[in-house]
């Protein structure tokens, strides 16, 4: 199942909302988190914040009050550079 999350999001043409890749992958949306936050814990994926930069977490700032309130947003490394984001 991790490689067909990396799959949609590698091949995704804009981004996609935690909702919509749960539907498309017959996935439970709690289960789905969790298993983007085990891709972002090896390295395949990090989470990023507005402005591009990686998110602590922390929910501090402006950028990490709307990921939470809009939908966290994914981006795909790809040998040291993000290649797909999903919010």
């Amino acid at each position: 199942m991790l490689r067909r999350i990396l799959e949609e999001l590698r091949t995704a043409t804009e981004p996609v909302n935690l909702t919509e890749l749960s539907r498309k992958l017959d996935v439970d949306h709690s289960a789905l988190d969790g298993m983007l936050l085990q891709l972002v814990r090896q390295g395949k994926l990090r989470e990023i914040t507005a402005e591009g930069s990686e998110c602590v977490h922390c929910g501090g700032c402006a950028a990490g009050r709307a990921s939470t309130a809009e939908g966290k947003v994914y981006a795909v490394v790809d040998q040291g550079s993000a290649s797909s984001a999903m919010e």
